[in-house]
């Protein structure tokens, strides 16, 4: 038996990423993200995409379990 997974992560205005269970919204996860950062994006296989301040594109493993 396959159980589908999910999570939904937001990216706040304080320079935090948050991920909550669904369907309660508990925190699962809460990472500090750099203060030089200007946009970001979570790829559906758990990655973070951003560019900083300097115009530089990083990316981040957020999510080891990408079944999520």
């Amino acid at each position: 038996m396959v159980l589908d997974e999910c999570c939904l992560v937001c990216v706040l205005d304080n320079s935090k990423m948050v991920a909550y269970s669904l369907p309660k919204l508990e925190v699962i996860a809460e990472v500090e993200l750099p203060p030089t950062l200007w946009q970001s994006s979570v790829a559906q296989d758990g990655r973070l995409c951003m560019w900083t301040g300097q115009f530089e594109y990083r990316q981040y493993t957020f999510l080891t379990n990408n079944n999520m």
